[in-house]
C-alpha cells in the first residue's frame, strides 16, 4: 500500500497528495477489494499526441500497465463526472484514448483484460464503454455479457480492425443484448473521429482556473445535467441400442432411439467434397449426418434430426458431428481443407457457451478455427434474428466461418443478409437442378452477384453434370458441391477419395 500511494502522490504533486491522502488510501483499498490490480496514474502520461492517429504509440506505451485509472484520485465520488471505461489490449491506444477523453472532460478508466473490465464496471458504473471486439481468447461481446453490473443504459462503442460488416454486426448484437445505445468505431481511428463518436460528456469536468499547486485541477460542474467427447463405438455394435425392429426404415425415430444412437456412436458424418469452380481444387467438405444401422443400411437425417430438435438433443448431435469432423480433418493430409457442420437454430439460445465449446474442441485438437465453418439455414435466421446475429458475430470474431445454407428457399431478405457477417452463401439445390427455368436462373445469378458484392464465397449445391458446372463457372460461382464430383461418403471412403482426386490448380486441367 505504501509504494502505490507514494507513486500516485508523486504524480499528483505534494500539495494534492496532502489534500487527498485519505481519499487515495480509501480508493486503493476499494480497488483491492474488487480485485483490480496494477493501476498506474495517467497523470504521468505525456501531453497531447503528436499525431492525430489515436493508435499512434508515441512514447505513451511505457506508462500504461495492464489496467490504467485516471482522475479517480481527484474525483473519489464515482457519481460525479461523466465516466468512460475503455477495454483494449493495446497499451498505446489506451493512453491515446485517455488523452482525447480527458481533453473532452471525461473521467477515464482503462483496462486490458475482460476479467478486470467486469470488476471495473462494477465499481465505476460507467456512462460510456469503449470496447475492443477482440480481447485475446474472448471477444468484447463476451466481456460485455459478463459485466453483470453494467447498466443497459450505458452507451457502448465497439471498435475493431475487422471488416466493416463484422463491426456493424457486433454493434447490432450488443444492441440486442439490451443496451439502449451502441455505436461502432473502426480501427485505426483518429482523435477527431473518437471525439466525434464520444461527443461532449453529459456531466463534464470543469477545470479550476486557479489551482493552488500550479497544476490543472478538476472539479465538478454543479449545473451539469444528468442523463441517464467424440463417439468411438462402432456402428455395428449398436444392434441392442437402436429401435430398428421394423423392416422398413421409420419416417421419424423415437426420442429414445435417437438418444441410444448418439450414445452408441451410430450417427456419423458422411463427407461431401466442395470443389472450386475456377480450377477444380478441393477446398473443403461438408459433414452430413447419417445413421448406420446394424445391418449396414444407412438412414438419412429426416428420420432423426426433427426428433433431436424437439427433444433438445440437436446440440449434442451437432457437436458430435463437429468432433468427428475435426478428427477427420486432422487425419487428412491437407492443411487448407475446411470442414462444414450444420447447426440448428435451437442450439443458439446460449450462443456464447456454444461458441466457446466449438473453439475449445478446435483448440484441444490443435485445429485452427478458420478450418471450421458453421452452417445455418435461413429458417434459423428467421426464428430468432437477435440470437443468430450474436452467434454469427461471435463465430466470425473467433475466426470460424459461417455459411447461410439453402439460400433462396427460406425467409431471408437483402436487409438481413447485409447485416449478417456470414462468410459463405449456399445456393439451394432446388434452383440449381432447375436452372433451365428462367426464374431459377435469375435467382442463381442474383445470388452469385450478391455474394460477390458482399465479398463472400458463393457455393452452389446439387451440381450433377458438366453442363451445370460450366454454367455456374460462367456465372461467376466460386464453389460447387454435388454428385458430379462425389456423393456424401463415410470417413474412410472420403479419405481415399481425397487422396485420389484432390485436384490442385496445377493438375486440374490435366484431369477429366
Amino acid at each position: 500500500m505504501t509504494d502505490r500511494s507514494a507513486e500516485i502522490g508523486a504524480a499528483s504533486g505534494p500539495s494534492r497528495w496532502r489534500r487527498y491522502k485519505c481519499t487515495i488510501a480509501s480508493w486503493l483499498g476499494l480497488l483491492d477489494n474488487v480485485g483490480v490490480t496494477e493501476y498506474a496514474p495517467l497523470a504521468t502520461l505525456p501531453g497531447p499526441a503528436t499525431s492525430d492517429r489515436v493508435d499512434d504509440p508515441g512514447d505513451a506505451a511505457a506508462h500504461v500497465s495492464a489496467a490504467t485509472v485516471t482522475s479517480a484520485v481527484d474525483r473519489p465520488a464515482r457519481e460525479r463526472a461523466c465516466r468512460l471505461l475503455v477495454v483494449d489490449d493495446d497499451a498505446a491506444l489506451r493512453a491515446a484514448v485517455h488523452r482525447t477523453a480527458d481533453r473532452l472532460g471525461f473521467e477515464c478508466v482503462a483496462t486490458s483484460a475482460d476479467a478486470e473490465f467486469a470488476d471495473a464496471a462494477a465499481w465505476l458504473r460507467p456512462d460510456v464503454v469503449l470496447v475492443d471486439l477482440r480481447l485475446g481468447v474472448r471477444s468484447g461481446i463476451d466481456a460485455l455479457a459478463a459485466a453483470k453490473h453494467l447498466s443497459r443504459s450505458t452507451r457502448v462503442i465497439v471498435t475493431s480492425g475487422a471488416e466493416d460488416r463484422l463491426i456493424d454486426a457486433a454493434a447490432k448484437t450488443v444492441a440486442s443484448m439490451g443496451f439502449t445505445s451502441c455505436e461502432s468505431l473502426p480501427k485505426p481511428f483518429t482523435a477527431s473521429a473518437l471525439a466525434k463518436v464520444l461527443g461532449p460528456p453529459s456531466r463534464p469536468l470543469v477545470r479550476d482556473a486557479h489551482p493552488t499547486d500550479g497544476s490543472t485541477a478538476a472539479t465538478d460542474d454543479p449545473s451539469a445535467s444528468t442523463s441517464s467427447s467424440a463417439p468411438t463405438s462402432s456402428a455395428a455394435s449398436t444392434a441392442a441400442s437402436i429401435d430398428a425392429s421394423a423392416p422398413d426404415l421409420p419416417t421419424r425415430m423415437s426420442p429414445r432411439s435417437v438418444t441410444r444412437a448418439l450414445e452408441a456412436g451410430a450417427i456419423v458424418p458422411y463427407f461431401q467434397p466442395k470443389v472450386a469452380c475456377a480450377d477444380g481444387s478441393v477446398v473443403g467438405v461438408e459433414a452430413l449426418a447419417r445413421l448406420v444401422l446394424p445391418d449396414g443400411s444407412v438412414v438419412g437425417p429426416d428420420a432423426f434430426v426433427a426428433t433431436a430438435e424437439r427433444t433438445g438433443q440437436v446440440t449434442h448431435l451437432s457437436l458430435s458431428m463437429l468432433c468427428q469432423t475435426i478428427s477427420f480433418l486432422r487425419q487428412v493430409d491437407c492443411d487448407t481443407l475446411s470442414g462444414a457442420v450444420n447447426f440448428s437454430a435451437r442450439s443458439l439460445d446460449r450462443s456464447t457457451a456454444l461458441v466457446e465449446k466449438v473453439l475449445g474442441m478446435c483448440e484441444a485438437a490443435g485445429l485452427p478455427p478458420e478450418r471450421i465453418t458453421v452452417e445455418l439455414t435461413e429458417t434459423a435466421f428467421a426464428r430468432d434474428p437477435a440470437s443468430v446475429l450474436r452467434f454469427v458475430t461471435q463465430c466470425r470474431l473467433a475466426g470460424l466461418g459461417v455459411s447461410l445454407d439453402d439460400f433462396g428457399v427460406g425467409f431471408s431478405s437483402m436487409a438481413m443478409l447485409a447485416e449478417l457477417p456470414v462468410s459463405e452463401l449456399k445456393i439451394d439445390r432446388s434452383f440449381v437442378l432447375s436452372r433451365d427455368k428462367r426464374a431459377s436462373a435469375a435467382i442463381i445469378e442474383a445470388s452469385i452477384g450478391i455474394a460477390d458484392a458482399l465479398g463472400i464465397t458463393s457455393t452452389a449445391e446439387g451440381v450433377e453434370d458438366e453442363s451445370t458446372l460450366d454454367y455456374l463457372r460462367a456465372a461467376g460461382c466460386d464453389v460447387v458441391q454435388g454428385f458430379l464430383h462425389a456423393p456424401p461418403m463415410p470417413a474412410d471412403v472420403a479419405s481415399d477419395w481425397l487422396t485420389a482426386h484432390r485436384l490442385t490448380p496445377s493438375t486440374a486441367g490435366q484431369a477429366s
